[in-house]
């Protein structure tokens, strides 16, 4: 099957039976492995770990986190020059994001 423009008739025909019974020898598995029509067991899947016992969560009077604290300082970053057409910015809002 290395040069197929120089195979004759015969030989093609030969080639694509063989690739048919192959094609039906593959779809037979898949349905097997899939359990379809064609019997079989289908594939089982095992979970990767245990399933947790569902117990109910114990109710703690405060939580256990960290409080926000206050800043030290804010510092606030605006630019000099419009991105967009270069003009200077001087005094006026910063958009809030």
């Amino acid at each position: 099957m290395e040069n197929l423009g120089s195979a004759t008739r015969e030989e093609l025909i030969a080639i694509i039976e063989a690739l048919m019974a192959r094609v039906e020898a593959l779809e037979e598995e898949i349905r097997r492995l899939r359990g379809g029509k064609g019997g079989g067991t289908a594939l089982a899947v095992k979970p990767s770990r245990p399933e947790r016992e569902s117990k109910p969560r114990k109710h703690r009077g405060r939580a256990f986190v960290r409080r926000r604290e206050q800043p030290d300082e804010e510092v606030r970053h605006a630019v000099e020059r419009c991105p967009e057409c270069g003009r200077s910015l001087h005094g006026g809002w910063e958009p809030v994001s």
